[in-house]
């Protein structure tokens, strides 16, 4: 706890610091968390059938730690029919969503505005 009684903002880096010192709780949250983000990429791929799915931001920025229990949960649980031709990075721009969405944004055969009106 801080020194005004509150509890101090935990960061992504805190957490991943932990766990490499050992700490159960840490390696069991990034466990869990890689776990429900390779049910994602599942999902993903069960609609898009992308050759690769990229992380990028403030926790991807942990590299490895995060990267490989993604891929190791991913392939134990994805459906084995399909080729193993998905791969699973640590996105290298700065800003990958935004490059992302400007680039799905391209594809659209309309414009879809937003107004605060």
């Amino acid at each position: 706890f801080a020194a005004d009684g509150t509890t101090p903002l935990l960061e992504v880096t805190d957490v991943f610091e932990a766990a490499a010192q050992g700490d159960t709780l840490a390696c069991e949250l990034i466990e869990e968390t890689a776990r429900c983000l390779a049910v994602q990429c599942i999902n993903l791929c069960r609609n898009f059938d992308p050759h690769m799915i990229l992380f990028g931001g403030g926790m991807a920025d942990a590299g490895e730690p995060l990267m490989e229990p993604i891929r190791r949960h991913f392939q134990a649980l994805r459906w084995k029919v399909l080729g193993d031709d998905v791969k699973i990075e640590r996105a290298q721009l700065g800003h990958p969503g935004i490059i992302g969405a400007a680039g799905t944004m391209s594809m659209v055969p309309h414009a879809v505005t937003y107004s605060s009106r």
